[in-house]
């Protein structure tokens, strides 16, 4: 049986765990980069991504390439659910979401109650013994 394409309108997983994980960012006042996102969603630790392990969507995209991430975004901002601030201070663009880009991550969220599944990295072994 053939498997019907998605329209190039709808949203991903991946999508949707990026509107969320900068909705709850936002509400929390933090506003990440395009970077910042990726490392929360591949959950990368660090002195400043630590902070963030509470996050629903922290580790549960382990295995996506960074350009992806950066592409999602652009494609979540000409949709005009997310909007990127200018900081001078840093010089560096910050996301915000917007009205239109929560109320779609509160509904995804309110349709799928079961939640992400969080990856659990591993530790690879340098040295094994045969």
């Amino acid at each position: 049986m053939a498997r019907l394409k998605k329209s190039k309108d709808e949203l991903s997983l991946a999508h949707y765990k990026i509107l969320i994980t900068i909705s709850e960012l936002n509400d929390k006042e933090f506003y990440p980069t395009a970077k910042g996102v990726f490392n929360i969603l591949t959950g990368k630790e660090d002195n400043e991504t630590i902070l963030f392990t509470y996050l629903r969507t922290y580790g549960t995209l382990l295995s996506i390439p960074s350009r992806r991430v950066c592409a999602y975004i652009k494609y979540l901002v000409k949709l005009d659910y997310l909007k990127e601030i200018y900081n001078k201070e840093n010089d560096d663009l910050y996301l915000k979401i917007t009205p239109v880009g929560d109320s779609i991550a509160q509904l995804y969220l309110h349709n799928n109650k079961k939640g992400f599944n969080k990856v659990n990295k591993k530790p690879k072994k340098e040295i094994i013994h045969l």
